[in-house]
């Protein structure tokens, strides 16, 4: 179980970093575009049901017990965001320097234009706290961020997967 597990979870960081850099190079801002939850969840839904599946036909005879389920989902996609996070920390610091810079002005540039639509739910405190708390944004930060978000996404979609593949 393990060691499909694994397999498995080296795809997933593949296809996370596939799906970042793609989306980085095209130009879509993978930090604030909201279709990369969507592909993330998609791609890690969709590995970690193949090896469940892959488990409960060619490892357990067609059983498959709850905690199997869960236990490779969690194998899988804690992996995949550990594996992303080193990824995007060499990212951010060595291979894209200035992507630092670019989520900072990228993030001002959307909190003005929602300023401009909700004029008045941001009061100019609230403005200048924002706009204070973008400039300390750390490296460190975004990849603890964005690698929380795919725990958060392996845990939502891993039991959906263990219910629906379980006996």
């Amino acid at each position: 179980m393990i060691k499909l597990a694994l397999r498995y979870g080296g795809f997933a960081i593949l296809v996370l970093i596939i799906s970042f850099v793609s989306l980085y190079y095209l130009g879509q801002k993978p930090f604030l575009n909201f279709n990369t939850i969507f592909i993330d969840g998609l791609s890690l839904l969709a590995l970690i049901g193949v090896a469940v599946y892959e488990f409960k036909r060619y490892k357990q005879n067609g059983e498959l017990r709850f905690w199997q389920g869960m236990s490779m989902g969690m194998i899988i996609y804690i992996m995949a965001a550990l594996g992303f996070a080193l990824f995007l920390f060499i990212f951010m610091s060595y291979i894209e320097p200035e992507s630092l810079a670019i989520y900072k002005s990228d993030s001002i540039e959307f909190y003005k234009r929602t300023i401009e639509m909700y004029p008045d739910k941001h009061p100019k405190e609230q403005q200048e706290a924002y706009f204070k708390s973008i400039q300390e944004v750390t490296i460190s930060g975004i990849v603890i961020k964005e690698s929380f978000k795919k725990l958060l996404l392996g845990l939502l979609v891993t039991p959906v997967i263990a219910i629906f593949m379980r006996k």
